[in-house]
């Protein structure tokens, strides 16, 4: 029931279907989930899980929005969703600061929303991911 957007210079490409590994860190205990994409091991985040809800433990997930740090290369990360609906157009006018509950995450993870008909959708940050817990040529995942 929660609508998402991601600006389009961050996407990369939608991926329909991905297998996700639990990778442990060096540093600590946590386990980051990860996508092979194309060779190379990628940090994926669910929106689920970042908003507080469980989703079920299966290694197949349906979507995952391969999403990019920096156009034409740079750090890529996969944002795990249930489905992708549309693309839409907007203005910077159109946006409004959130109004979602004040945690730190959602601070910083949501920039802005805009009400669109009866829906809320809420613009995310990916430069709050690429800033958090990215894992970059084997390098450890942070909290």
């Amino acid at each position: 029931d929660t609508f998402y957007a991601v600006e389009a210079k961050y996407v990369r490409e939608l991926i329909c279907s991905a297998m996700v590994t639990l990778i442990k860190s060096d540093e600590d205990s946590r386990y980051c989930p990860m996508i092979n994409y194309r060779g190379k091991l990628v940090r994926a985040f669910d929106m689920q899980q970042m908003r507080g809800r469980r989703r079920n433990n299966a290694s197949m997930i349906p979507g995952v929005l391969m999403i990019e740090q920096k156009t034409g290369g740079g750090k890529m990360a996969g944002l795990i969703v249930d489905s992708v609906e549309e693309v839409m157009q907007s203005s910077e006018n159109g946006w409004s600061e959130s109004s979602l509950s004040v945690t730190n995450v959602n601070k910083k993870l949501i920039k802005a929303e805009m009400l669109k008909g009866n829906q809320r959708i809420y613009l995310l940050n990916p430069e709050f991911l690429f800033d958090i817990e990215m894992i970059d040529q084997g390098s450890s995942c942070k909290h």
